[in-house]
């Protein structure tokens, strides 16, 4: 008995919103994968791009998946096209489209439940670290220069991932897969307290200490 194998079908889906900076590319690469499809995500210059091939189903459930991503995501519009089948290699994130655009700038956004609880272990990593983020809170607007959201197009640029950072920043299990703003205490930025003429005094905890005795002084 011979079984028909449904034919392959692409998609190149335009996604407005606030879908940069909000870990939605990790989401579309894990939902993909899950369905099977073959394609990209990439961040374009008014929103993301979606490039999803395969059977007409899997495509209706990526959809449907997209408009079911809870916040920060909040997807404004899809706009959906028929393209040539490609011969992808499985899915992946692709590089950003660079160049003008009105990509969604979204707001920073405040510690999710998930990092509170490693800023108040003293067994993680992350202990105490007050610039601690994920793909579902952290600064956003502040460290932003210019759209598509990437790492080096926002202050994090000048702190190069530690090992351990950039592991989770490539593991699609980590809550921290695709984040741009990644870091720790031994790779990213540091509380710094200064005198008057600029020689620094204190880190850490120790400068947050520093500053609130001068701010009791006064």
């Amino acid at each position: 008995m011979a079984w028909s194998v449904p034919a392959a079908r692409r998609l190149r889906i335009r996604v407005h919103g606030a879908v940069q900076g909000v870990g939605f590319r990790p989401q579309v690469y894990r939902l993909a994968t899950a369905l099977g499809l073959s394609g990209s995500v990439r961040n374009a210059r008014d929103g993301v791009q979606i490039e999803a091939q395969g059977t007409d189903d899997a495509l209706e459930a990526l959809l449907a998946g997209l408009r079911r991503l809870p916040p920060p995501v909040r997807v404004a519009g899809l706009e959906c096209d028929c393209v040539p089948p490609a011969g992808d290699d499985g899915f992946v994130i692709a590089p950003s489209e660079t160049g003008p655009g009105a990509a969604l700038p979204l707001p920073d956004l405040a510690p999710c439940a998930d990092c509170l609880a490693e800023l108040r272990d003293p067994a993680d990593r992350r202990h105490a670290y007050p610039f601690l983020s994920c793909t579902a809170c952290g600064p956003r607007y502040s460290i932003i220069d210019a759209l598509p959201y990437d790492r080096e197009r926002t202050a994090m640029a000048a702190f190069t991932p530690c090992a351990a950072c950039a592991a989770e920043y490539a593991d699609p299990l980590s809550r921290r897969f695709q984040h741009q703003a990644n870091a720790c205490p031994a790779c990213g930025p540091r509380l710094t307290f200064c005198n008057a003429a600029g020689t620094e005094r204190a880190q850490d905890g120790r400068a947050l200490a520093a500053a609130a005795a001068v701010l009791r002084a006064d």
